[in-house]
Order: structure tokens, then sequence, then C-alpha cells
């Protein structure tokens, strides 16, 4: 019964997904592509502006501040998840009227431009422990992160033009019940990343030594 269920549940998850990225697939395309130059901008910068031994040239504020011993592993778990839920709302709001959207789109540059620089800065600084921990944590994390703000991005943008053609608002119960679904499943994927980053954080950033 359980293996069963399981298979019901696969099968569910993923005509839903295909569902999802068919209905999307215009605006994931736009969005994934600036992403893909910005973070390969980012990378090439990073590598410019790293010095031997300043970690400040790293990009990433929540995880420069637990290095720096600012703050504690606690710290990186909520400062990480209230500003991405920050960076959902502002999307959100900003697709009120067309004219704003443009701001959706800074916002995933900026992120994407930040990982490509963070990524490049602590190869260059540590070395090998730096490899290992963009490898392991820096890399796959904030891609993931970034790829959840495409998709909310993606979904935003998509009603906003909608709204513009054939009238609505992006603030009205129609786009709250149509979308609850989508963005609880883009919350949890962000809790239980969030937390897996918090927990990976203090081993690998333990081995990290300025060659």
């Amino acid at each position: 019964m359980f293996k069963i269920s399981f298979y019901r549940l696969w099968q569910t998850t993923k005509l839903c997904l295909k569902d999802h990225f068919c209905l999307y697939k215009k605006w994931y395309i736009v969005f994934l592509s600036l992403a893909v130059v910005a973070l390969i901008i980012g990378f090439i910068a990073g590598i410019r502006i790293a010095s031997s031994t300043d970690i400040s040239k790293i990009s990433d504020s929540i995880l420069l501040n637990y290095l720096e011993g600012d703050i504690s592993i606690f710290g990186v778990f909520f400062s990480r998840l209230f500003s991405l839920i920050g960076l959902f709302i502002l999307i959100w709001a900003t697709n009120c009227k067309p004219f704003l959207s443009f701001l959706s789109v800074i916002v995933i540059i900026y992120k994407s431009f930040t990982l490509g620089s963070t990524c490049s800065v602590l190869i260059a600084i540590f070395n090998v422990s730096g490899v290992i921990n963009v490898i392991f944590l820096v890399f796959p994390c904030q891609l993931l992160f970034l790829l959840l703000l495409i998709g909310w991005a993606s979904v935003c943008m998509s009603y906003n033009f909608s709204c513009k053609q054939y009238g609505g608002s992006i603030f009205s119960q129609e786009f709250f019940c149509k979308e609850r679904v989508t963005f609880s499943v883009f919350l949890g994927i962000l809790f239980i990343v969030t937390l897996i980053e918090a927990i990976l954080m203090p081993w690998l950033s333990a081995i990290l030594v300025i060659s």
C-alpha cells in the first residue's frame, strides 16, 4: 500500500511540475538566460576583486557575517529564511503593474551575480577548501534559492501581463486561490534548503583555511 501511495504521489507531482513548466515556460527561459549571464559576469568579477586574504569581498552578506563571527548558525538560518521570504514578497508586490516588473528582473540578476561572485572569491581566497565549500554548500544551496526565486518571478510576471491584457490584479483573491499551492511548495522547499544550509555551514566552514 505504501509503495502504491508513493507511486501515485510521484506521478501526481511529475504531472503538476510538467503543467507548471509548460504554463510558465516563456518566463522561465527569460529569467534563466539572464541568470546564467549574470552568474558568469559575477564569477569573473569576483576573480578580479578577490585578494589573497580579504574575505570582506564575499558578496553573500549572511555567509560573510558568519565567517567573521558576527552571527550564530541560528542567525544564519533565520536571516536567510526571512531575507528570501522578503524577496518573494518583493517580487509579488512589484508585479502589481507591468512598468514595475523590471524590479523582479533586477532581483534575479542581482542574486545571480552575487552567487557567481561569492563562489569565485571563496575559491580565490581559500583554494582547495574554498572549492569544497562551493561544491557542497554555497553553489547548490544558493542555486536552489535562485531557482525558487526564478520560479516565483515567472508566476508573478506571467500573471502581471495576463492582468494587463484581460484585467484583474495580482492582489486579487483569484491569484491567491490559483497560486497558493505553488507558493506553499516553494516556501516548503525554501525552509528545507535553508535548514540544510544551516546544518552544513559549521562543518564545511571549519575546513576553510587561507592558503
